[in-house]
């Protein structure tokens, strides 16, 4: 969750952002990263569920470092009172080289991404080691949701993957990602434009519906994901909301 949404409002976790877990620790598990020990840093890593429930299905000599330039004492002395041992959070970019970076959906927040690119992955992974990117898709779909969390562009997949090349980063796997909810934010962004009337943007932490509904979604999404792992082993490139890639760095 973006510290934008935090705290949570609901006590239930957004059914995409549960989601999202799900497909990406699979894909890291897959990789074999959960086989080893390995240290790993998440960037922009918000209120850090994402790692907490990370760090419980990887090897127990893991080690994760959850950076956000937005944190507070308090968000920092929060978090770690709720996380392992093997967790820490901090708000300024670590001097140690790591083997996995997490980047998910952050480089749409920074202005000169290429620049962050190139200094996180020459000052902070080690060579072979691996990087997991995320990024919103398709800037005709930006909207006042992009806005309300501080987005600075969407993102083609052709420049996502011209992107990450261009620092040394050999793409391994890579893929469209959320193919159902393309058609929902068309239909959204079509009623921003029309409509004359602001439309409140409901963060992830407000998540308050009922159980039927919720499970529902949960298994949609769930063969949603399904569907993007099996494109990604055919190297199906298929049009979702957000696009991905596990890279290595030569």
């Amino acid at each position: 969750m973006d510290l934008v949404e935090w705290p949570p409002k609901g006590k239930e976790r957004h059914p995409w952002e549960k989601a999202r877990f799900r497909f990406f620790s699979r894909i890291l598990q897959d990789a074999g990263l959960g086989r080893r020990p390995v240290s790993i840093l998440d960037v922009g890593s918000g209120d850090g569920w994402f790692s907490r429930e990370l760090l419980k299905l990887l090897h127990p000599d893991t080690n994760i470092t959850c950076w956000d330039i937005n944190y507070t004492i308090d968000h920092i002395e929060k978090f770690s009172s709720i996380s392992d041992q093997r967790l820490q959070y901090i708000s300024n970019r670590p001097k140690e080289k790591f083997n996995l970076l997490i980047l998910m959906d952050v480089l749409e927040h920074i202005e000169d991404d290429a620049n962050f690119l190139s200094l996180i992955t020459s000052e902070n992974i080690l060579n072979g080691s691996f990087i997991l990117v995320s990024l919103p898709a398709w800037q005709s779909l930006y909207s006042n949701h992009d806005v309300h969390l501080n987005h600075l562009r969407r993102y083609e997949p052709t420049r996502c993957r011209e992107l990450l090349e261009k620092h040394d980063l050999i793409i391994i796997r890579c893929g469209g990602l959320f193919h159902s909810l393309i058609l929902p934010r068309i239909l959204s962004k079509i009623v921003n434009i029309l409509t004359t009337s602001d439309h409140k943007v409901k963060d992830l932490g407000n998540w308050r519906y009922g159980k039927i509904l919720t499970t529902l979604i949960d298994k949609g999404l769930f063969w949603d994901n399904r569907t993007s792992l099996f494109f990604s082993k055919l190297k199906w490139d298929v049009p979702g909301l957000s696009w991905w890639a596990l890279c290595k760095k030569q």
